[in-house]
């Protein structure tokens, strides 16, 4: 089954059983008295105990829990890694989850709200560890990105280099006070210090524990990748080929698409030009990307019941005017007519996850690997842009370094800036 297909068919589905929970008019009316989404209305930075309260708010369903399950179980049926993963072979000691047997526990679970389903559900995915099999739900995954202002790099360091430590990214203040302008005063008082202070510090401890911990944490529960050094890479901050730029990865631990359950993370640090240890509460801030909403029955209206802006898009299922927002199906002896119209499918909310399938191979059996990271499009620092490349376009390049010859392959897709 396409990677694609599998994301669309389950999103579908879901989308459907979303309308109906909405339609009935059960979705909302077991809300809390006092509305938390209301709380956090109209605010573009919030901290994410309230974005928490505000998703936890909607009522969890039977109907809306079975759905989904049978939904995912079906077209989990179709991919390898349902069978594969259950006995993965060394080195993948840490790849192994009977997916089947977590989905039949999870129809037979009752949850405290809809949101802590969601986490289920896309916990369990996740440890298949295949970013071309993935599950996500526009209702919940990065509607607010969590941020935290300290980025961090593994670098080599000590005598001949030969130790590796982790160490807050040198250019994290650039990063930050650029792509977070608009907030960097307030979260600078919310945390109490400026944030150059602790640019290119040493991590002794996250939580108070070493910070290989948390590297290998994450690791365990992140998903996309088979390779457990991969998903520890994903931990620290990086950069992306894009099509016209080089673009800044925050890196899993200081960028998620989920709010985490606390509101800061607590580090021990040796700032630059010290030998002293500080411990530091860090402070976490979430970032909206949905569109204004005014209430909990306003936003679950905006992003979660089905439309074609939202989750409700079945892109093998015909075309979609999203203008008026209904489908239009064409037989194929119209669809194959040359006079027969032909209507695009234009999403005109902005993409919050890459999804490197064109629009015209979405039609076809293909199996893509989809980021489950938010895009963020944080442009890469000038000071560590490379020279300019020798040839190429889009996100395939030829940079030159030395005698060295690199080629940068940002995308295998088609539609990512160079002819495949």
């Amino acid at each position: 089954m396409a990677g694609l297909a599998l994301l669309r068919t389950i999103i579908a589905a879901i989308s459907l059983a979303s309308a109906t929970f909405a339609d009935t008019g059960t979705g909302l009316e077991e809300r809390q008295a006092s509305d938390p989404c209301a709380a956090i209305a109209n605010q573009t930075y919030v901290v994410p105990s309230k974005v928490i309260a505000c998703l936890s708010s909607f009522a969890f369903n039977p109907t809306l829990r079975d759905n989904i399950v049978d939904v995912v179980s079906k077209t989990l049926n179709f991919h390898t890694s349902t069978n594969y993963q259950l006995f993965a072979p060394p080195p993948f000691l840490d790849v192994h989850v009977d997916i089947q047997a977590e989905l039949k526990r999870i129809k037979g679970s009752s949850y405290s709200s809809d949101f802590a389903l969601h986490k289920d559900v896309s916990s369990q995915v996740k440890r298949l560890f295949d970013g071309h099999c993935v599950y996500i739900n526009y209702c919940y995954d990065s509607l607010f990105v969590t941020y935290l202002p300290f980025p961090l790099v593994n670098l080599n360091s000590g005598w001949q280099l030969w130790s590796q430590n982790v160490y807050i990214a040198p250019e994290s203040f650039d990063v930050v006070s650029k792509e977070f302008a608009p907030f960097l005063d307030q979260w600078q008082t919310m945390a109490g210090y400026n944030f150059t202070k602790y640019a290119g510090a040493r991590v002794i401890a996250i939580d108070d524990l070493d910070p290989w911990w948390a590297v290998d944490q994450s690791a365990a529960v992140i998903g996309s990748y088979q390779g457990k050094s991969s998903r520890q890479n994903s931990f620290f901050s990086s950069y992306i080929r894009a099509a016209t730029e080089w673009s800044y990865r925050m890196g899993d631990f200081a960028a998620r698409s989920l709010p985490p359950t606390k509101d800061y993370v607590k580090m021990t640090v040796i700032p630059v030009n010290s030998t002293r240890w500080e411990t530091i509460k860090v402070p976490f801030i979430s970032r909206s990307t949905t569109p204004a909403f005014t209430s909990g029955q306003d936003l679950w209206n905006k992003n979660c019941v089905a439309k074609a802006t939202t989750n409700g898009v079945d892109y093998f299922a015909g075309s979609r005017n999203v203008t008026s927002g209904k489908n239009i199906v064409e037989s194929k002896e119209e669809s194959e007519t040359p006079d027969a119209p032909v209507i695009e499918l234009v999403d005109p909310s902005p993409p919050k996850f890459a999804e490197p399938i064109a629009p015209e191979d979405r039609k076809h059996p293909i199996s893509a690997f989809i980021d489950v990271t938010a895009l963020t499009d944080i442009s890469l620092p000038p000071t560590l842009n490379p020279s300019p490349p020798v040839s190429g376009g889009g996100t395939a390049q030829f940079y030159m370094q030395g005698k060295v010859g690199i080629f940068a392959l940002g995308s295998f897709s088609t539609g990512a800036g160079y002819d495949a």
